[in-house]
């Protein structure tokens, strides 16, 4: 007849087993198996991240794009009536122009500017998952020293 054990008896036994002092074999091998999953955990937090970012990238780009197709199409016939109500004001029309363009590139250029500050590269790195990769670094030399 076979021995029927209680969970009692297997937990106290698995207990004992926990107890006994692991292999330098089994503990570097259990290190080298933590520390492959944990570098695989964080390449895909990585690339997540990155992902994210070029996300946001892509939507900063649009930005800027829109607001030069804005300031192209919309601002064409306001302009021409800047001009126009310049000119009616006693200024000459090269010089109208020039006033009426000047603030034109003004324009442009902030909006030009401001969309691609969100194209920096320092924006796009996975830079959580880099923390992260110092602190679980820093973790697996403190557990090794």
């Amino acid at each position: 007849m076979a021995t029927r054990y209680s969970d009692e008896d297997v937990h106290e036994t698995e207990m004992r087993n926990h107890d006994r002092p692991r292999s330098a074999t089994s503990l570097i091998s259990t290190i080298i198996s933590d520390a492959s999953r944990l570098v695989s955990s964080e390449l895909k937090l990585a690339k997540e991240e990155v992902s994210d970012n070029m996300t946001e990238a892509a939507a900063g780009a649009g930005t800027a794009v829109g607001g030069l197709i804005l300031l192209g199409a919309g601002f064409v016939i306001i302009l021409q009536a800047i001009v126009v109500a310049l000119t009616n004001s006693g200024i000459g029309l090269g010089w109208a122009s020039i006033i009426v363009g000047g603030g034109t590139c003004l324009l442009a250029t902030v909006l030009i500017v401001g969309g691609a500050s969100q194209l920096t590269p320092s924006s796009l790195a996975p830079s959580r998952a880099l923390k992260q990769h110092r602190k679980d670094r820093e973790l697996i030399e403190e557990k090794l020293s």
